[in-house]
């Protein structure tokens, strides 16, 4: 006589910093609602480089995001991720470390030919410091805001 038990095949997936293992029904293990979180959150480029741990219901958001508007909305999709009762947010707001030093060269890079500019950068904004000629002054606004930083501060710099 046969018997007619459901087979349950065990497998595990490693991603970047997270191992899901699938179980046989019934509860979700704490991997796999932070691999359900991890998902959802990857469905939006602007949050797919948090990283989430889930302990006991409560999911941990940790990384940066670029606005606060960001974080909000990172910690509502993770609330909507079924075994999820609690999020808690660890994410720094402002600019990527990396997309920050990038910034900060192609600054430099910019001001380089103006001997007596300095620049300081906080958060994409830049602000100027130093002597400029009037006539070379928005020609070096032009190209530091063709840069894509968020403001430029002039209000330290004295025209000649």
């Amino acid at each position: 006589m046969q018997s007619n038990r459901i087979k349950c095949t065990l497998f595990v997936l490693v991603l970047p910093g997270i191992m899901m293992g699938a179980s046989c029904g019934g509860k979700k293990t704490e991997a796999e609602i932070g691999g359900s979180v991890t998902a959802a959150l990857h469905k939006n480029k602007d949050l797919a480089h948090i990283t989430v741990t889930a302990h006991e219901g409560v999911a941990t958001l940790s990384g940066w995001v670029k606005e606060p508007a960001m974080a909000s909305a990172a910690e509502a999709v993770a609330l909507e991720v079924e075994g999820i009762q609690e999020v808690v947010s660890e994410l720094a707001i402002g600019i990527n470390p990396a997309e920050q030093e990038q910034l900060g060269a192609a600054v430099r890079n910019v001001i380089r030919p103006y001997e007596r500019i300095s620049a300081i950068i906080s958060d994409s904004v830049v602000m100027l410091n130093g002597r400029i000629s009037k006539s070379s002054l928005p020609v070096l606004v032009q190209q530091l805001e063709a840069l894509k930083v968020k403001k430029v501060v002039t209000k330290d710099l004295v025209e000649e």
